[in-house]
């Protein structure tokens, strides 16, 4: 008996996502915690949710003493969680969260492109998403914009599984879509502050609409459970800090304007994603060049067809993105997804092309063979970057190494401070003995008042400022540090002895 064609198809889909997932989760996975150690912005989160679940304070975040209240806690919170329930912060533990957002990346890219046009086009959009060189560089890093792309991500799926088609949905179930697209609208706002993620979410499914000829059809998504839903998650935590830390309040303005106007150092000219976005779709770009033509043809001149909402995601994002000064290379990462099946048009075009050119041929073989060949080759040399040469190049391996011998030249009641910025936040992640963060040298001297011996990890260069708050000896360094002009820029164990303890030590200390 044949089975249905719609039941055939529905297992053609589901052998796709398990293709997709299974070789997803190989490239995300593979050496994930020995590849490299953690990079200064893994560190600021890695170090925040470690202190987060030593200090018990969930709320607000701190780095050592200085409150961290710039971005929401939500990567914070999930990292704290799962490494608590596995009982250990390091790499591997620290990057398994975000490793696996990256995985639902994948398979919703591939359930969206399966919508929109077949299983076989979005079994091969999930695998190019996969190899993509941005989609595993940011897989693979414990940073917070992997957790946003899948959120969007997950959103826009919603929105177009309700819109594409000719599905029959009841009341109750485009209620539910309604709740979910505006819950996560909601958990948009906990990752890189209000406003961000949601903003260019609505831009792509509303300008779609639009696009299609269809603006009225953006009122049946309004929802006033949905709204009040998204602003309660979005909110929550924002009121929460303003209530508890009035100070929040200026921090976000600061972070707000100074990202809108490029003042906090992401300032960069008009043309920056132009010049960006071929580069992060290695090593694939030239495909996209090849499938573009076309596509944009059909979008042009086909209001309905899923190539105009590709190509206006794809280029409604940095368009916004580029009226503002602040501009940074991973926020094309939330429009890379709509170019994929391009990618995959143009792949299997110049399969199609090359198999026409072969005229001796007489089957499609060369056309069906080379994709997954040359998917392969990318496969491989992807693991190869992550178990040859990452960890050969890693410019903050020498200042781990440091941090782990820290503890060795430390007795077992002495205390231990980090003096320093954010960049206490690597100390306090990759020292295993409980360690204070100190920002400001009047709080350090009182700890060494108070203890009359104190080990302090500091940049070298700030060995003439200890010495304001006790006789200071150097006892360990890092043979190098990541981005040093010189070696007072090295971490640098000391030795903070008060003065007064020195010199009881030194009359009863015997006279040679």
């Amino acid at each position: 008996m044949t089975p249905p064609e719609g039941h055939a198809n529905r297992l053609h889909a589901y052998r796709s996502y398990a293709i997709v997932g299974s070789v997803t989760a190989l490239l995300f996975f593979f050496a994930l915690g020995s590849c490299r150690t953690l990079t200064d912005h893994e560190a600021l989160l890695a170090g925040s949710a470690k202190q987060m679940v030593a200090d018990g304070r969930w709320l607000v975040l701190y780095i050592g003493d200085i409150p961290r209240l710039e971005k929401p806690p939500l990567p914070q919170w999930i990292v704290g969680a799962w490494a608590s329930f596995l009982g250990d912060f390091n790499e591997w533990t620290v990057r398994m969260p975000f490793a696996a957002f990256g995985i639902v990346v994948v398979l919703l890219e591939t359930v969206l492109m399966t919508r929109l046009f077949d299983a076989r086009t979005g079994m091969w959009c999930g695998l190019i998403q996969a190899t993509c060189v941005y989609q595993m560089a940011h897989a693979r890093l414990a940073e917070s914009d992997i957790i946003l792309q899948a959120i969007v991500l997950g959103a826009i799926t919603l929105f177009v599984w309700r819109e594409w088609g000719e599905t029959v949905w009841s009341t109750r179930q485009h209620f539910l879509v309604q709740l979910g697209f505006w819950t996560l609208l909601g958990l948009m706002n906990l990752l890189k502050g209000v406003g961000f993620g949601a903003i260019l979410t609505i831009l792509t499914c509303g300008g779609w609409l639009v696009l299609r000829g269809n603006a009225h059809g953006l009122w049946k998504w309004w929802s006033w459970p949905g709204v009040a839903l998204a602003v309660l998650i979005g909110l929550a935590w924002p009121v929460a800090v303003a209530l508890y830390e009035p100070a929040g309040l200026a921090i976000w303005q600061d972070q707000i304007l100074g990202r809108a106007t490029g003042s906090l150092g992401y300032h960069q000219p008009v043309w920056y994603y132009l010049l960006h976005w071929p580069v992060q779709l290695l090593p694939w770009t030239p495909f996209l060049f090849v499938g573009a033509a076309a596509s944009w043809k059909r979008a042009r001149t086909e209001p309905a067809s899923a190539d105009r909402l590709l190509w206006w995601w794809a280029l409604s994002h940095p368009a916004l993105l580029t009226l503002s000064s602040g501009k940074h290379h991973h926020y094309l990462i939330y429009a890379l997804p709509a170019l994929t099946p391009i990618i995959v048009q143009g792949l299997l075009q110049t399969g199609h092309a090359l198999t026409q050119r072969i005229a001796s041929l007489r089957t499609p073989t060369i056309a069906t063979m080379a994709g997954p060949c040359l998917l392969g080759v990318v496969i491989v040399g992807h693991l190869t970057v992550q178990t040859m040469i990452l960890p050969r190049r890693d410019p903050s391996a020498a200042d781990t190494q440091f941090l782990a011998q820290v503890e060795q030249h430390i007795p077992a009641k002495t205390p231990l401070a980090a003096f320093g910025g954010q960049e206490v936040a690597r100390h306090v992640f990759y020292v295993q003995r409980p360690l204070t963060g100190v920002s400001h040298i009047d709080r350090l001297a009182g700890m060494v008042h108070d203890s009359r011996e104190l080990f302090v990890i500091a940049r070298g260069r700030a060995e003439d400022e200890l010495r304001q708050t006790g006789d200071v000896a150097m006892v360990l360094q890092s043979r190098t540090t990541r981005r040093e002009k010189s070696p007072l820029d090295r971490y640098t164990l000391f030795r903070v002895t008060h003065r007064e303890t020195l010199a009881a030590e030194e009359l009863t200390s015997p006279k040679r």
